[in-house]
């Protein structure tokens, strides 16, 4: 279902980014290299072969975590591949050449086109077609 016909059900109803975005501009020196961030849950699409210098970052912390670690391990490097939107995201606020893939429902692609695609020029989303 597209936006208008979304409104057209929810009258008054409002678009909103994902408010990771409001964040703004993350300062960090340029990073070197390929980082792969994906999904080892069951959230994930099964359709990738995980690289072996995977890290599912956000499999090793929780809602306690300090999000600046984040933010310091994506900083690392110049490229970033994964399939966690939120990944995703602190990429974009990097400044980083971002790699989407979806996941095993729609939230990646449906935020991709409506939120980073006519924003961020870093970023490009795969499918499995």
């Amino acid at each position: 279902m597209n936006l208008k016909a979304k409104r057209e059900r929810m009258p008054g109803s409002y678009f909103c980014h994902d408010m990771a975005f409001y964040l703004g501009d993350i300062g960090f020196k340029q990073g070197d290299g390929v980082g792969n961030f994906f999904r080892t849950d069951k959230e994930s699409i099964g359709k990738l072969k995980i690289p072996e210098d995977n890290f599912d970052i956000s499999a090793s912390g929780n809602h306690f975590s300090e999000g600046i670690t984040l933010f310091k391990e994506l900083a690392k490097y110049s490229e970033i591949h994964t399939d966690r939107l939120h990944i995703c995201i602190a990429g974009c606020l990097l400044k980083r050449e971002v790699h989407l893939y979806p996941g095993n429902y729609f939230k990646n692609e449906a935020v991709y086109k409506s939120s980073i695609l006519p924003n961020y020029n870093n970023v490009y989303f795969h499918t499995f077609d």
